[in-house]
């Protein structure tokens, strides 16, 4: 696992903590009690991972080199059966996709942009910490 990966990982299960921690804390005779739910945690990694998956699937369609599906399954790490869930949730979001075999890759028919940002901040004392990612509106 490279360092980036490594990195999102811990910031991955970070955020997810303080989300869980906000969200289901209880009072027991005055003192505070985390309750840590691990279906949840798990549901927000994946989903994190997912959106990686799919950023990483559209810049291949966009640039034209995605190559065959098998080679897709082995240059993202994941099983051609994901690939195909992956090209059928970019066209849920109304993307054109096409496959030419003479140049074995996908494209788009028409224009279409996916744009993904995640960022992750942490509120202590007043002052605000961004951790990963930049500001939504920042290009």
């Amino acid at each position: 696992m490279n360092e980036r990966s490594e990195f999102m990982k811990h910031v991955s299960i970070l955020l997810i903590y303080r989300i869980l921690k906000n969200r289901f804390t209880s009072s027991n005779q005055g003192v505070e009690e985390t309750i840590i739910r691990p279906k949840l945690i798990k549901t927000h990694m994946k989903t994190i991972k997912n959106l990686e998956r799919l950023q990483q699937l559209h810049s291949l369609i966009e640039n034209e080199v995605s190559g065959s599906p098998r080679n897709i399954a082995n240059r993202m790490h994941i099983s051609e059966r994901l690939v195909y869930h992956l090209i059928g949730q970019l066209r849920d979001y109304k993307a054109a996709i096409c496959y030419d075999r003479g140049r074995e890759t996908y494209y788009y028919l028409n224009e279409f942009h996916l744009r993904i940002d995640i960022a992750i901040s942490v509120s202590s004392n007043n002052e605000i910490t961004r951790i990963f990612g930049k500001h939504p509106l920042a290009s």
